[in-house]
């Protein structure tokens, strides 16, 4: 028996081109790392030379390249020999289901075009992007190990990373070999059933499972004649759940198997709080058997700036993981972003178990106003200061109220007893009466309890005049025998006139009680009568949160922005959803409760496969126990409007449930959501 990983091993790996897993800090076998030790780093990697010469002179200590694994790759041993004499481990990443791309084919897939994968529709997974063998053949599964073995031999590899382990979406696994075991088994024919059927979904996920299973025992053959492990990592998204649900991909399986020593979970978002909630899922599915290596992204539009990278690689950090993977390398080099991944590289665990997170994100509006709710935006800028090292803030300027808001949703650790604000004010002239507040709710609700609870506070922020930066902190007190639901807050100017900065928020979260835990707490009646919306619409320019959407420029608060534009399919307009288009929703947070009365709709003004059908529309008033007030169809446009009238009700959350779309292999979305009091 050889060793696998110990889960106590804290471990940092660079994903460039692909997906990756990270490991320990010698070459032959994982080490137990002191608690006090630095972090293992690791780089996954075509074979660029610079790349190389970076990863050695951060220390790395694993390199994954990303190649095909049905092809000869000329240069791989060559970084073998290479890696190997600094004390670096090479796990490539193989994308198991495809056996070609596009017309290509391997010589093997060529070979036999009736193992081809086929959809329910009838369709073979012979060309275009998803093109690969059926998992329910023996003989396919066979090859491919044989291959993998081979290239392990051939390049004296350490290990394997497996990416695309499963059937390419849940429309695949109708291949012959599976339906005919299906119905010998179960008597049941798989064209006449569901295709999201649990026993159907299950049935096929094991032949994936099988393949594993058989790669597994061709790799404990392999370390038993080297006397040294050769490790199998499986890359997957987060959820288990999802996986199986989309891709009949069965990690969780995997996991308590023992068939792979870590899981490598890719966790592309520019939400550092999914980020966040996201590792812990995967946590909890790889229960201790497994290392988890929660992979970030400094690639598209996820993490492009080093506050980004080093706020996601705390958050994922701070849940305990023991292994972190960045994602990918060409991109790491346009944002310039090796400063910090040093930095991450330099964090010991207690290091990283002092470091506060901060739940609010861009908080110090590097990425101008995004991620605040600005109401209409009339009196709110993000400004530069020329003075000192901040170089971006956002300035409250106006003639009445102003106010920035942002809601955090998810992530949240421990059963905290107490939350930490602060900010950086400065103030110019200041006519008399201008005033600043912090105002905050949290919302919260007794474990496996439907009711949920609101507390209100405001807090007064002093103010100065002069060019001088000051800080103001304030503890607030929560309850640690209740989940945290939400946090609001809201940074809100009263007065006449004001040029107001602010600067560098932070909300953290903490075990320790708070000094003065009556004071500033009101009630919710006067927070509904502090907050006067700037409109009739209740909605606007309000704070929305979400299950999900498709890409940028289709986030959630483009159903509240005012924004009617149908070009470029309403990007930058209108929220549309991830797959399926089915059971997606936003939810919208008010500062305070408001008697609602009116709701208007208007569908998204793209294509129908990006438009809601069904929908229900739910008020709540604690963001736990909601209502149905509303339902029906929306029309198959983006130029109606749908209008539902009923009892006026006080609510503070308003959630929009787009139950099916018109497509449900694509998505739903909505264009514009408007709700308006009695």
């Amino acid at each position: 028996m050889f060793m696998r990983w110990n889960t106590s091993v804290l471990a940092i790996c660079v994903v460039l081109h692909g997906v990756s897993h990270c490991g320990a800090d010698t070459l032959l076998a994982p080490t137990v790392l002191k608690p006090d030790d630095y972090p293992v780093l690791g780089v996954y990697c075509g074979g660029s030379g610079e790349t190389f010469n970076k990863a050695v002179e951060l220390g790395f200590d694993y390199m994954f390249p990303s190649v095909f694994w049905y092809e000869e790759t000329d240069w791989l041993k060559g970084m073998v020999e290479r890696a190997h004499e600094r004390g670096v481990k090479i796990c490539p990443s193989f994308g198991t289901a495809y056996d070609g791309y596009g017309e290509r084919k391997s010589d093997f897939a060529a070979a036999h075009p009736e193992w081809f994968e086929i959809r329910r529709n009838g369709d073979r997974t012979d060309h275009g992007a998803h093109l690969g063998l059926s998992f329910g053949v023996p003989e396919v599964r066979q090859h491919k190990v044989k291959v993998f073995a081979q290239r392990v031999r051939d390049y004296n590899l350490d290990g394997i990373t497996l990416d695309y382990t499963r059937f390419f979406e849940r429309t695949c696994g109708y291949h012959p070999s599976i339906v005919d075991a299906f119905k010998a088994e179960t008597g049941r024919d798989a064209a006449k059933i569901p295709n999201k059927d649990a026993k159907w979904k299950q049935f096929r996920a094991n032949y994936v499972t099988k393949f594993v299973r058989e790669l597994r025992a061709e790799l404990d053959t392999i370390a038993t004649e080297r006397g040294r492990p050769v490790e199998l990592l499986a890359c997957s998204n987060a959820d288990p759940h999802e996986c199986m649900d989309y891709a009949m991909q069965d990690w969780q399986a995997w996991v308590d198997e023992g068939l792979v020593d870590g899981m490598v979970t890719m966790i592309y978002k520019h939400d550092a709080n999914e980020v966040l909630r996201q590792v812990q899922v995967a946590n909890e599915a790889c229960r201790g058997k497994v290392w988890h290596m929660p992979m970030i992204a400094p690639y598209d539009w996820y993490i492009t700036s080093d506050e980004q990278l080093l706020d996601q690689s705390l958050k994922a950090l701070k849940t305990g993981t023991n292994a972190l993977a960045f994602y990918r390398d060409d991109f790491i080099f346009k944002y310039e972003l090796w400063d910090s991944i040093e930095q991450v590289s330099k964090w010991t665990r207690p290091e990283i178990q002092r470091q506060p997170i901060n739940y609010l994100q861009n908080p110090g509006f590097e990425l101008a106003l995004e991620n605040w709710a600005i109401g209409l935006g009339e009196h709110v800028e993000r400004v530069e200061h020329d003075g000192g090292s901040r170089t971006g803030q956002a300035a409250l300027r106006f003639t009445g109220p102003a106010e920035l808001r942002q809601i955090i949703d998810r992530g949240f650790l421990g059963n905290p007893q107490s939350m930490t604000i602060s900010l950086w004010t400065r103030a110019g002239a200041l006519a008399a009466g201008t005033q600043l507040f912090v105002d905050v709710s949290v919302n919260s609700g007794k474990v496996n309890s439907g009711k949920g609870a609101e507390a209100y506070y405001r807090v007064p922020v002093t103010l100065a005049d002069g060019n001088d930066w000051q800080q103001f902190e304030v503890r607030l007190p929560l309850d640690p025998t209740r989940s945290i639901e939400h946090i609001l807050l809201g940074i809100v100017a009263e007065g006449s006139e004001a040029d107001l900065l602010v600067d560098d928020l932070a909300v953290s979260l903490s075990d320790q009680p708070a000094d003065s835990p009556g004071d500033y707490k009101i009630s919710s009646k006067q927070a509904s009568k502090n907050w006067q919306p700037a409109t009739d619409n209740l909605v606007r320019g309000q704070l929305v949160s979400g299950s999900s959407f498709w890409e940028k420029g289709t986030e959630y608060d483009n159903a509240v922005d005012g924004d009617f534009s149908a070009e470029n399919y309403s990007y930058g307009a209108a929220w549309v959803s991830q797959r399926p288009g089915q059971d997606q929703w936003i939810l919208i947070a008010l500062p305070a409760s408001k008697r609602i009365s009116r709701i208007r709709l208007m569908n998204n003004t793209s294509q129908a496969a990006y438009r809601t059908n069904e929908f229900s529309i739910e008020l709540s008033n604690d963001g736990r126990r909601f209502r149905k007030v509303a339902d029906g169809g929306l029309p198959d446009d983006g130029v109606t409007w749908t209008e539902r009238s009923f009892k006026p009700q006080h609510a503070k959350y308003i959630r929009f449930n787009g139950i099916t779309g018109f497509n449900l292999e694509y998505a739903v979305g909505l264009l514009e959501i408007e709700a308006f009091e009695e």
